[in-house]
């Protein structure tokens, strides 16, 4: 079979609607999402509808649609795709450090009171006793936590560790709660 015609999207705040045409001898239609162009890893549509329309997550989103013939895939057509802007997460809850018996740091923190987080990420920042408290860093120390808890090893003495906790959920990452200290005397 061959590719649908006329594949598109028409975005209708906060849903996504995608269409194509119907292709002679097709019994049904297999639609797939995916983060990147070549993998189309999910699918989110299969029947004889030649439209689907749901509400995204946010994120760069591709597209693939492929007629079927009972069992049979048609060609591979082109990926389409959209930017569809998240909902960012609040800031974790109740973000505290501890030393471990082990000398190891602990960060730890509850979810966010709004969105369901697919993950946080933990940034650090490690200085001389004394110094304050820096800027968040750029990059995160650790991320996609999925347990609501980072551990660190020990520093060394005479150090300050700083922590912060991001939230992330449908394609954004929320604002960053601390940050907290522990110093290492």
């Amino acid at each position: 079979l061959p590719t649908p015609g006329n594949f598109g999207l028409e975005f209708l705040d906060p849903d996504l609607r995608l269409f194509w045409d119907a292709v002679p001898g097709a019994t049904s239609y297999v639609l797939r999402e995916g983060t990147n162009a070549l993998i189309m890893a999910r699918t989110i549509y299969e029947g004889p509808d030649t439209e689907f329309t749901y509400d995204p997550p946010g994120g760069h989103l591709y597209f693939r649609v492929w007629a079927l013939d009972g069992e049979t895939w048609g060609e591979r057509g082109e990926a389409i795709d959209i930017e569809v802007a998240g909902n960012a997460p609040g800031p974790p809850k109740n973000l505290q450090v501890e030393i471990m018996l082990d000398g190891k740091i602990r960060f730890f923190w509850e979810s966010p009171s709004s969105g369901v987080p697919q993950y946080c990420n933990l940034y650090l920042a490690i200085v001389d006793l004394g110094q304050v408290a820096p800027p968040i860093s750029a990059e995160p120390y650790t991320e996609e936590i999925i347990t609501n808890q980072a551990i660190i090893y020990d520093p060394g003495p005479g150090k300050t560790v700083y922590g912060w906790a991001t939230a992330f959920h449908d394609g954004v990452e929320g604002e960053a709660a601390g940050p907290v200290k522990i110093d290492i005397p």
